[in-house]
């Protein structure tokens, strides 16, 4: 009865969100543009959802639940990614939502996530720009997480400045 109903619903629902995305995705003009300056690609706060996110994520169905409502959400922005085909893609901080909270183990299988969920164009050069969530801030901030942001992803100093063509991006540690 009621519980069927409420999940026609929610199917309805999501089914119509995603059919409306994809429609205006395809339509997007800015994905036919001219290739007189290099494409450079911002993402902002991916987040993407883990056993820190929530107190009750620990629960049995819900952080898989969680995971795929967050990775379904993410892959947007690859599928947008991938028909854009950027010179650059500049990732604006917090990757995952505990990072400074996450142990090796559960940091490397965020980052595989989203890899996978986004799996940018391999020409294309990442950077990444650090945020409160990988390296916590204040009273949370963790000089090991820190570390482990600048060794294995970044790859670079945290306060950074790179030259593309006419355009300098410049990466700053504001957390620490």
């Amino acid at each position: 009865g009621r519980l069927r109903w409420m999940a026609v619903m929610a199917a309805v629902l999501v089914g119509l969100d995603a059919m409306t995305w994809l429609v205006s995705g395809l339509a997007c003009s800015w994905t036919r543009r001219s290739r007189s300056f290099p494409t450079i690609v911002a993402i902002a706060d991916p987040q993407l959802t883990d056993k820190t996110s929530y107190s009750f994520a620990s629960l049995t169905l819900v952080l898989p639940i969680l995971e795929f409502v967050c990775d379904a959400y993410i892959a947007r922005v690859g599928f947008m990614i991938r028909r854009l085909s950027p010179e650059t893609i500049l990732f604006l901080g917090d990757l995952v939502d505990g990072g400074y909270r996450s142990n090796e183990e559960d940091f490397d299988r965020g980052l595989k996530r989203l890899e996978r969920i986004l799996y940018p164009p391999e020409k294309a050069s990442v950077l990444h720009a650090v945020g409160n969530h990988d390296i916590g801030i204040g009273h949370s901030f963790c000089a090991a997480c820190a570390e482990r942001f600048e060794g294995r992803i970044a790859r670079f100093p945290l306060n950074s400045a790179f030259l593309f063509d006419n355009y300098t991006v410049v990466t700053i540690d504001a957390p620490s």
